[in-house]
């Protein structure tokens, strides 16, 4: 598969192509961080940061439809700082990827900041599907709120 681009031809498209996703990637081991935005960077735009302080800061200057990160992190886990994103905003979906498969508190599964656990080592056509599926609900639950919006003012205009 390598060299192919995988360019979401047989999903349907709410916007062009030229306005993909962007995707905040964030890792507290370098190597690791780059390595992933790499096998990325073909299907989204990917940001990424070294600690869940700078997520956050680069969250509070540029929209991202995903936020994925490493659960064990250095300072605030990636769970803390789903928590964090989803108390901000409720259209961004988290993921969250851990090697802890058998240690992995089982409430993290259902966490409402979590959409998606993806446990290493992953196939990388695993972790992209996911991804695209983080953003496809993402921009569904972006859609819905701007509907419910502009829904509430249509009934506040008619009374």
């Amino acid at each position: 598969m390598a060299g192919e681009r995988n360019n979401f031809e047989d999903e349907p498209r709410t916007q062009p192509w030229s306005a993909r996703r962007r995707i905040l990637l964030v890792d507290d081991e370098k190597d690791l961080l780059e390595t992933t935005a790499a096998l990325l960077e073909d299907d989204f735009d990917v940001v990424t940061a070294t600690s869940g302080d700078q997520a956050l800061a680069l969250l509070a200057k540029a929209s991202f439809s995903v936020v994925c990160s490493d659960y064990t992190m250095q300072g605030m886990s990636g769970l803390e700082l789903l928590r964090a994103v989803r108390q901000r905003s409720s259209g961004i979906a988290g993921v969250l990827v851990t090697g802890m498969r058998e240690s992995l508190d089982r409430n993290v599964i259902g966490d409402e900041a979590v959409f998606a656990v993806v446990y290493k080592p992953y196939e990388s056509a695993r972790l992209i599907q996911t991804l695209r599926d983080a953003v496809r609900f993402a921009s569904m639950t972006s859609a819905a709120t701007a509907f419910a919006s502009s829904s509430g003012k249509l009934k506040k205009e008619r009374r």
